[in-house]
Formats: structure tokens, C-alpha cells, sequence
């Protein structure tokens, strides 16, 4: 009896800690709209609050990053943005529109953005990873033409 009193307090005690304020952020959802297909190309960055509590954001500061090995290295981040957070209630939806560099890597990208849940604590989103192509060397391009 002891072990089964037992085992149904830890079962209790852990679906309690799962439901703190951490897991309620786990349905923010960044993504972006259309496909990216090549440098230069215009894309909207498309937040979503599927969380059920409301968070601060500026999507003018999202960064697109490009994995190198194991690791993400932020491509571009350079725009001029205002230090104006805006708030995004449960279930809300926000877009940004944003060009690609025009000198961009082919490989894996991803967008990411920092977003702030209640107070104080910061969690960065990031997008599905995205593949450009790599880029054609001018003079290859050139010597296809003239065969």
C-alpha cells in the first residue's frame, strides 16, 4: 500500500512541476512566409503566441543565422529598429516583412527572434531552417552561355 501511495504522490508532484510557467511559452511558433529561394528575396516573419500567456517582442530585431558545422552563426542582423516592445496576447499572430541580404551563403538558415514571457525571463524562438542554394560563380555561368 505504502508503494502505491507513494508512486501516486510522485506521478501528482511531477504532472504539477510540468505545468509551470515554462511550459506554458511551448507554443510560440516563429516562422516565415514564402519559402526563401534566393539573396534577396522578401519574406514576412510570422510570430504566433499559441502560448497562454502574453509576451513582449520587437520582430524588427529577429537575426537570420547560418549553420556552419554544428553551429548557428548569425549572417545578418543589421536593421534600424525602434527599442519598442509590443505586447502579443494568447493566441495572437504578428508579421514583419524583411528583405535577405543579397550577398547570402548557401547552406541551412533560420530566422530567430528574443521574446520576453512575463517579467523578467528572456527565451529566444527560432524558425524552421531553411536551404539556399549556393551560389554560382559569375564565370561558370559565363562559360555554360558560350558553349
Amino acid at each position: 500500500m505504502r508503494i502505491a501511495i507513494t508512486t501516486l504522490v510522485v506521478v501528482v508532484l511531477a504532472a504539477c512541476a510540468s505545468s509551470d510557467a515554462r511550459d506554458r511559452t511551448s507554443g510560440l511558433a516563429l516562422v516565415f512566409e514564402p519559402t526563401p529561394s534566393e539573396p534577396g528575396a522578401e519574406v514576412a516573419l510570422v510570430l504566433r503566441n499559441g502560448s497562454s500567456l502574453p509576451i513582449s517582442y520587437n520582430l524588427c530585431t529577429s537575426r537570420l543565422s547560418h549553420q556552419r558545422g554544428e553551429h548557428w552563426v548569425v549572417a545578418d542582423s543589421r536593421r534600424d529598429c525602434e527599442a519598442e516592445m509590443q505586447v502579443l496576447q494568447p493566441g495572437g499572430e504578428d508579421r514583419y516583412d524583411v528583405a535577405l541580404p543579397e550577398a547570402l551563403a548557401g547552406g541551412s538558415h533560420r530566422f530567430s527572434t528574443r521574446v520576453q514571457v512575463g517579467d523578467a525571463r528572456i527565451e529566444e524562438v527560432y524558425s524552421p531552417a531553411f536551404l539556399m542554394p549556393e551560389p554560382t560563380p559569375p564565370d561558370s555561368a559565363d562559360a555554360e552561355s558560350a558553349s
